[in-house]
């Protein structure tokens, strides 16, 4: 298995010369026989999914669903940034538990905790709905 990576990071200049840069997503692309799979991943390499019983901006993963699917969350820095970059596909809700999950065009995202490495994606398909994000 070839591995290539480009990691996708925004930088933002505030007003006040205030810069961060945030490193949310990255897309990774693999070579595994013969075929290129592109999609989605965190900086740390973990894949990431949607779940078909998510409507637009509601996560219905909660609990045991919870445990084997993470939710990827964002902290409030992050939060505050998505929410001023209208044209950008990321997002983010917020949970039952307060806590702020990462969306990408409307849909929640996890990683699955079977997933160790870069470049396993054991979720993908699992059951039927649960999905790579692909690019």
């Amino acid at each position: 298995m070839k591995k290539l990576f480009l990691v996708l990071f925004l930088t933002l200049t505030f007003s006040n010369g205030f810069t961060r840069e945030i490193g949310l997503v990255q897309r990774s692309t693999f070579i595994v026989n013969n075929l290129v799979k592109t999609y989605a991943t965190l900086p740390s390499g973990l894949s990431l999914y949607t779940f078909n019983m998510d409507s637009f901006n509601v996560s219905n993963c909660s609990g045991d669903c919870a445990e084997k699917w993470p939710p990827v969350l964002v902290d409030d820095a992050e939060a505050l940034l998505l929410r001023q970059l209208s044209w950008c596909r990321a997002h983010f809700i917020e949970r039952e538990n307060g806590l702020k999950q990462l969306t990408i065009n409307g849909k929640p995202v996890y990683t699955y905790y079977l997933d160790r490495v870069l470049g396993d994606f054991k979720g993908d398909k699992l059951g039927g709905v649960w999905h790579l994000i692909n690019y």
